[in-house]
């Protein structure tokens, strides 16, 4: 499973949409986010780690590492 399939089923699970999401980013970041540049984002799969930590705090999850 790619990352974007990852966070487009957290999405759907949580009954979140793109359009949703970026606007919760926005107004967490102060940056500008719009529903077609996430979703670019996504596709290109260029979040930064700390957008994908915004990302898993909106949708409350924790992100952690864990050494295999």
């Amino acid at each position: 499973m790619t990352p974007r399939m990852m966070i487009k089923l957290l999405l759907a699970q949580n009954c979140v949409t793109i359009k949703q999401l970026s606007e919760l980013m926005t107004q967490k970041t102060g940056k500008t986010y719009t529903p077609k540049s996430l979703g670019h984002k996504l596709r290109r799969e260029s979040l930064s780690v700390k957008e994908l930590f915004i990302l898993m705090e909106i949708l409350n999850y924790r992100v952690e590492f864990v050494k295999i």
